[in-house]
């Protein structure tokens, strides 16, 4: 454990708020600036989807503007943002569009995202442990298929010698965007651009002035507490359900051996994660008030809200709109409602994935009048 963790953790505060009723509304009560305009930056395999969720929700309760896909749910991916690939930008009317949101996944591109966004937009990414993020990623996207590696484990065999496997005298199949940096590429920078510890501090510099808070999936939670505080909002507008997580038979154990060679290789992304991970550190220890409590809460309610609205047995057939979306050979677990929640709408929102929330948003705003 590092410094900040060992503080955090040997705090004598862990018991349940006395009146959980008080902590619901007490944000609302706050006398700070509700914000409603927001730029999540989404990374792959980072969590970052349960954010997402956080602000469909959100937005759709209060009738707030997405930038949304004209198709699909990406906009301009892998290339950088792109306001051509924004369904409300095709239209030709001569009143600029005005936004509230944008959370879709997309390269991110700061020049081009501010022109179409407020000036108050408060932007917000998530970051994930380098290690068990590349191991999510290589499995995820199949790399063992676009290197065409084979046997037992070929992730072991890739960090072997990853620069014979991406050598561009090797024949790729299919995206190959991932295979290095995959956070600061989202972020919008290529490997090429990293390649001393000066190149990725000047990013990481950049970054750090653009972003007003960046989640750390390692302690979501707290993360979470922060964000809330950020925006003004109250603690039920940050719960979630843990979105797109693998089965256990899909994920690559790493192997001690298998660290050093991931950090290696990615040694961009871990001095960004490493960066980050202090800046949220400093954030939780200057917060005023118990956010060990706090997160304890959000913790309380997440598992409320899965008491009332999840069947413990996901196996059984799902409705359509709540199925998740399968890469082959990996397994993401889903969602069923339980039969007397099937009506809720809160239920709904919670377990609707990305692909059918992105159709509900784009068919409402379609159907604006």
């Amino acid at each position: 454990s590092v410094p900040h963790e060992e503080r955090y953790n040997k705090a004598s505060s862990s018991r349940q708020p006395v009146n959980p009723d008080l902590h619901r509304t007490r944000r609302a009560a706050r006398k700070c600036r509700h914000r409603k305009h927001v730029v999540l930056a989404k990374t792959h395999k980072t969590g970052s989807s349960s954010i997402q969720n956080i602000l469909f929700r959100y937005g759709d309760k209060n009738n707030l503007t997405f930038v949304l896909p004209k198709s699909g749910h990406y906009l301009s991916y892998p290339s950088p943002f792109n306001r051509k690939s924004v369904l409300q930008e095709q239209s030709s009317s001569a009143k600029p569009m005005e936004y509230d949101i944008l959370c879709h996944h997309t390269r991110f591109d700061y020049t081009n995202i501010r022109e179409l966004m407020p000036n108050d937009t408060v932007y917000v990414t998530v970051l994930r442990d380098p290690v068990t993020m590349y191991e999510s990623t290589f499995t995820y996207f199949r790399l063992d298929r676009t290197y065409n590696i084979t046997g037992p484990n070929p992730f072991k065999t890739f960090l072997e010698s990853p620069e014979k496997f991406t050598s561009k005298n090797i024949k790729k199949r299919g995206a190959t965007h991932h295979v290095r940096n995959p956070m600061f590429f989202d972020l919008g920078w290529n490997s090429d651009d990293l390649d001393t510890d000066d190149d990725v501090w000047r990013a990481i510099r950049r970054l750090d002035k653009i972003f007003h808070f960046v989640v750390i999936a390692e302690y979501f939670h707290e993360s979470m507490v922060l964000l809330r505080d950020l925006l003004c909002w109250d603690t039920d507008d940050v719960t979630t359900f843990k979105v797109n997580a693998r089965s256990e038979w899909s994920v690559n154990h790493v192997t001690g051996d298998m660290v050093p060679k991931i950090l290696a290789w990615n040694r961009a992304d871990a001095m960004l994660y490493d960066y980050f991970n202090k800046t949220l550190w400093k954030k939780i220890h200057a917060f005023r008030g118990d956010i060990k409590e706090e997160a304890a809460f959000l913790r309380l309610r997440n598992k409320e809200l899965e008491d009332t609205c999840l069947e413990e047995d996901a196996k059984n057939e799902q409705r359509k709109e709540y199925k998740v979306w399968k890469p082959p050979g990996v397994d993401i677990k889903g969602f069923v409602l339980k039969k007397e929640a099937s009506d809720n709408r809160v239920c709904q929102g919670m377990i609707r994935p990305e692909i059918r929330y992105t159709y509900h948003l784009r068919k409402k705003e379609i159907n604006k009048p």
